[in-house]
């Protein structure tokens, strides 16, 4: 099947040779300053990123176009809108650390959602995603309905669970996690709206009041709590706190953390110490709390009593004003676990 850039460089009359088995392509340089002999520019089939490895000049498929057809040169003649939407997802897989696709533009990030979103259907409507979410994440019905989630059969996020981020009803991005057999593929995928990510926070239209709010890591775990009767829980999804999503979780009379306890790395804990301490230089006042689950344990891992012996237990974080300030543990002792909640 010819790919979309073989497509646009014969129609823009370019002579290119395939490499790498068709992912890459290479060409002379389109560089009007740059008098290329020896076809020293390659594109990426699956991206349309492009770069002279002489002049070092390069771009996407978009400023290639510009570059040869000048400001005339239309865009949307060479490209659909679906064809620049699976480039744009194909660039997450070759350079993108965090598997981040994002847009700066809310129009932009509607419209390609609106192609995306065709792809998509109720996560409780497919045996695959069922078996996902029912068994390996222990959620029911009710709460797969309740978030909304949906699974993907087909295009580019195929065999993926798709876990739709909201605020007031709007879609403001999506995270999804690949649940097929090849074990080479990404595990996460984000599509964000960075224009409103900034200061969103997950499950934040739900709460119930600001006595307090229970933080947990990944929506997943943050979606188990809730369906065992906990309230006001929320995630920030990343391992930093904007300022805008401060100002948020400051509302809050107390805050509880229920992060992952794991064995070796610890990972989860110096999280929660982390922000811990991001919490107190706002507000050192801030009763802030830590819930300390079974050794290797996330929160969704959890049987139902385990959690509330955990909230049972819960340690209060506090900072030491010594010459070095540090965090330090006090275990409070809450009865009923789940009750105080």
């Amino acid at each position: 099947m010819i790919s979309v850039v073989e497509q646009v460089l014969t129609k823009l009359k370019i002579d290119f040779k395939s490499r790498k088995n068709g992912l890459e392509l290479q060409f002379r340089c389109i560089n009007p300053h740059h008098n290329d002999r020896h076809a020293s520019a390659s594109i990426n089939t699956k991206t349309g990123k492009w770069k002279c490895f002489s002049c070092l000049k390069g771009g996407n498929l978009r400023t290639l176009v510009k570059i040869v057809g000048g400001d005339d040169a239309e865009w949307e003649k060479l490209v659909t809108p679906l064809d620049s939407v699976k480039m744009k997802i194909g660039a997450i897989y070759k350079d993108s650390a965090e598997q981040i696709l994002s847009y700066e533009n809310a129009a932009d990030f509607a419209k390609t959602f609106e192609i995306l979103n065709t792809d998509f259907v109720p996560a409780t409507t497919n045996i695959d995603s069922l078996r996902y979410l029912l068994k390996k994440r222990k959620l029911t019905n009710e709460i797969i309905r309740k978030f909304n989630l949906k699974y993907c059969t087909t295009g580019q996020y195929a065999e993926r669970i798709i876990i739709p981020y909201t605020d007031n009803g709007e879609v403001v991005g999506f995270n999804s996690r690949y649940i097929g057999d090849n074990q080479k593929t990404l595990r996460y995928l984000y599509f964000l709206n960075n224009e409103k990510f900034e200061s969103f926070i997950f499950n934040y239209e739900n709460i119930k009041n600001y006595d307090y709010c229970i933080l947990a890591e990944g929506p997943f775990d943050l979606m188990y709590l809730v369906q065992n009767g906990y309230k006001n829980v929320i995630s920030t999804l990343n391992t930093n706190i904007s300022r805008h999503q401060m100002m948020k979780i400051l509302k809050f009379k107390k805050i509880i953390f229920c992060f992952d306890n794991d064995e070796v790395s610890e990972a989860g804990q110096k999280a929660v110490l982390k922000h811990a301490e991001s919490i107190f230089n706002y507000a050192p006042n801030m009763p802030i709390f830590k819930v300390e689950l079974p050794v290797g344990k996330d929160p969704n891992e959890c049987l139902p009593i385990e959690l509330q012996m955990a909230f049972g237990a819960l340690k209060r974080i506090k900072m030491e004003s010594t010459p070095a300030p540090a965090l330090t543990f006090e275990c409070r002792h809450i009865n009923g676990g789940r009750g105080m909640l």
